[in-house]
């Protein structure tokens, strides 16, 4: 080998070695994203399953109210 083929051989291994190393950023970065999303539908999951709940219970809480209520016309009637 001369020393023009040893120079690119080098530039080729630093070149292959930046890839390698943005490769493994961006996995890394995937793996985080990944793990955000599925801590992001849990924490979705969880605020569907109170709101349903707090919807069921307004509901309750005005049926008790309607039914409190007599339906007697208003005095100026």
């Amino acid at each position: 080998m001369n020393k023009n083929d040893k120079s690119h051989d080098a530039d080729l291994e630093e070149r292959i070695t930046k890839l390698e190393m943005k490769l493994s950023y961006i996995e890394n970065f995937i793996d985080q994203l990944q793990e955000m999303t599925i801590q992001q539908n849990k924490s979705m999951d969880k605020l569907s399953a109170e709101n349903r709940s707090m919807s069921e219970k307004l509901l309750e809480i005005s049926e008790q109210i309607e039914s409190d209520i007599p339906n007697r016309r208003p005095p100026h009637y």
